[in-house]
Parts: structure tokens; C-alpha cells; sequence
């Protein structure tokens, strides 16, 4: 049991940890987006530095669009297809391997009939392959579909720059 926590407390500490860093440094875009814009309010309309101010909070703006935009896009129909049908073919490939398994032997039979007929292992082990084979053709139509439909975007600046 304890090579299973070793196992899933690193990725699950890496992902919290990911998740702090940039919800802070979401907020913290926030704070100063709202402290430009009651700055804003408080400087005459005649001010030297309103106009600086304006083009850096409209900067900062299109860079919060960015983040929520990644964060938030919508559910496309190919997307969630694509997703399905991938869960699908992963299952059947790990049925179709324990189906063989089974067929060739290497799993004992717990069956107090006696051991099982290897005809319907293979045939189980055919069965799945062809449904795990029909599911990611499929995939990679979806995915196909989904990025004619959603070509990537051109590749935003950095944060940096």
C-alpha cells in the first residue's frame, strides 16, 4: 500500500501546487487591473500619465482574456466525442489484453467447471480488438473534425514580453 501513496502523492502535490500558483497569479492581474482602473477615476481627464495608464490596463485586459479564454473555452461536440470514444478503445484494448491472457493460459482459470474453452477467450480477445480498433478510427476522425472546425490559434506572446 505504500508504493501506492509514493505513486500518488507527487502528481497530485505537483497538480495542487500548479493549480495555487496560478490561481495567485490570476488574482494578483486582478488587483492591479482594479487599482489602474481607480486610479483612473481619480486622475482629471486632462492628466499626462492617463493615457500611459489607459494602454497598460487595456494590455493587462487582453492578457486576462488570454488566461480565461484557455481556461474556459467551450465543450465542442467533436471534442467530447473524441474524448469518449478514445476511454472506449483504451477499455477495450485492456479487455482484448486480459481476454488473451485468458486464451493462452497465463491467467489461471478460478472457474470450478474446469478450465475454459481458449475458442472463447480468442473470440473475446477478436471481439474487443475490433471494437477498440472501430473506436479509434473513430477518435481520429473526431480529432480530425475538431481541429478543421477549431484550427489552432496563431501563437499568442508570451507574458513576458
Amino acid at each position: 500500500m505504500s508504493s501506492f501513496w509514493q505513486t500518488v502523492i507527487p502528481p497530485a502535490l505537483a497538480t495542487l501546487i500548479a493549480g495555487r500558483i496560478a490561481w495567485t497569479r490570476t488574482s494578483r492581474l486582478l488587483r492591479t487591473i482594479n487599482t489602474n482602473l481607480d486610479l483612473l477615476d481619480r486622475l482629471p481627464a486632462d492628466h499626462p500619465k492617463r493615457a500611459m495608464l489607459e494602454d497598460r490596463n487595456g494590455e493587462l485586459l487582453d492578457l486576462l482574456v488570454r488566461r480565461q479564454q484557455r481556461r474556459f473555452e467551450p465543450f465542442t461536440e467533436a471534442g467530447v466525442s473524441f474524448g469518449f470514444l478514445a476511454g472506449v478503445a483504451a477499455v477495450a484494448f485492456v479487455f482484448a489484453g486480459l481476454a488473451a491472457l485468458m486464451a493462452f493460459g497465463a491467467v489461471p482459470s478460478t472457474s470450478e467447471s474446469g478450465p475454459a474453452d481458449s475458442g472463447d477467450g480468442q473470440a473475446a480477445m477478436v471481439f474487443f480488438l475490433f471494437i477498440a480498433g472501430r473506436c479509434t478510427v473513430a477518435a481520429v476522425r473526431a480529432a480530425r473534425q475538431q481541429h478543421k472546425e477549431h484550427p489552432p490559434a496563431v501563437q499568442q506572446p508570451t507574458e513576458a514580453s
